[in-house]
């Protein structure tokens, strides 16, 4: 599998560079998407539950340190929510939430693995085409 994603190659050109991407970067790009909104949904489902359980300060804590501590609310929600899944009945939310995490980890790796000669093959190219322009 890993060999049919990195074998077909689209190439992109820019004003100053031409690249070759691997045409299954971009299925690997829409998956990930797709698994974010999962794991989007799923944190605003805990912090929605957050504040129907009269949890409101921890809900406004998890929404400010998501936004300005580096995503902290995050984990934040993502452990309350499986201190509470039973309590607040959202065992499945945060099943759906603990999948769509490893899944998008094991897109990680898998993109590393199937792109990797093709991304040292775009920064030898692009250094390259550098060094040919005198920069």
């Amino acid at each position: 599998m890993l060999a049919l994603l990195a074998q077909n190659t689209t190439t992109t050109t820019t004003t100053t560079t031409t690249v070759d991407v691997p045409a299954g970067f971009y299925v690997l790009q829409g998956l990930g998407f797709l698994i974010g909104l999962v794991w989007l949904i799923c944190f605003i489902l805990v912090v929605v539950k957050m504040f129907q359980n009269g949890q409101s300060g921890l809900g406004i804590v998890t929404l400010i340190t998501t936004f300005c501590c580096g995503g902290i609310g995050f984990l934040i929600a993502f452990v309350v929510g499986w201190m509470n899944a039973n309590t607040w009945g959202i065992k499945n939310v945060m099943l759906a939430w603990t999948v769509s995490i490893l899944l998008y980890i094991g897109l990680i790796v898998v993109g590393f693995v199937a792109f990797h000669d093709a991304m040292q093959d775009t920064i030898n190219q692009m250094k390259k085409m550098q060094g040919a322009s005198g920069t």
